[in-house]
Parts: structure tokens; sequence; C-alpha cells
């Protein structure tokens, strides 16, 4: 089974940590979708407020909106592991593109919230900023360019001047690697 991971799940430590028999892992592409935090965790809090902290989404876009992540192969063994750890999610069947190649495509799945309350990023929060973290660490891998995509193509629920999400990468950007 392939699926297209776009969040925690492109962080290759935090897949393994789920998915310790997960193979063939390259960066990959999707189109007609857009990537969001717009989710509340169902197991990442606030150590303050204890609030949950907002996670990654997909929705339908544009069919020539793009959206780089990692494509990944699993046994169905593994695969419960994951259900469970993506559970206020469903799997959607997508074409699944090579990260540099828009013409070939093969079929692969992802997991998306489709009937949920948005939910605000929260930018004061350390365990918020981890978790984006976590993201752009398995972005690194892949290089400058993929990090680029990957920022270029996140939208903050909530948050609407471009000054604020600016800050927020900033804020990653600059901030120890905790």
């Amino acid at each position: 089974m392939k699926i297209f991971a776009y969040g925690s799940l492109i962080n290759i430590q935090s897949l393994k940590t789920t998915v310790p028999g997960v193979g063939n892992i390259f960066p990959a592409k999707v189109f007609g979708f857009s990537r969001s935090f717009c989710l509340p965790s169902s197991y990442r809090f606030d150590s303050q407020t204890n609030e949950p902290v907002c996670v990654l989404n997909v929705k339908h876009s544009s069919s020539q909106a793009s959206l780089n992540g990692i494509c990944f192969e699993m046994d169905t063994n593994n695969f419960e592991a994951l259900k469970e750890r993506e559970k206020f999610y469903s799997l959607q069947e997508v074409d699944v593109h090579h990260y540099d190649d828009e013409i070939g495509s093969f079929s692969g799945y992802l997991f998306i919230a489709e009937y949920y309350a948005p939910y605000s990023f929260l930018s004061a929060s350390p365990e918020q900023a981890h978790y984006l973290r976590l993201c752009i660490r398995g972005c690194e891998v892949y290089g400058l360019d993929f990090i680029e995509q990957f920022k270029k193509t996140t939208d903050f629920w909530g948050i609407e001047e471009n000054t604020d999400v600016e800050e927020i990468w900033k804020g990653i950007s600059t901030s120890n690697h905790n």
C-alpha cells in the first residue's frame, strides 16, 4: 500500500515510530489539494493551556494546485498502527507523482479529515512550534526547494495577515530545534 504524507509523517523519525516496517520512501506531490493548519490534534496538547495543538489537514483545491510531501509503502500489518495514529482522518485514493515528475503518476492514498470544526494555530504554544519544526525537519532531507514548497503550500486557518504568517515561519527558523 502506498501512502502520501503531507504533515508530520514527512519526518522519517516520526513516521518510523508509528510504522517501523515502512519502505520505499521518496519525495512526491499530489494535485488538487491544499494544506492547512486547521485541525485539533487528538493527542498533542499545549502544556500550559491543555488545548489541542493544531495539526495539518488537506482540502480539495483547484486541479492545478500541487502539494508536496512524501510517499511510502507499507504492508497491511503496519497499516493498523498508522490508522490508529490518524484515526480522525479517512483515506482517500489519489494520483501521486514523483516530486520532479508532473506527467507520470501512480495510485496511492492520503489521509483527509472532511467533517470537523476549523481550529486555529496556537502561535504562542511551544508544543505547536515543536509540531511545525517536526514537519520542517522532515522536509530538510529533501532540500531547500522542498522546504520552500512546503511553506508556500501551507496556510494557517484563522491567521490572515501575511506578517503574522511570516512571524510564524521566522519563529520556527530562528528558534532552537528542541
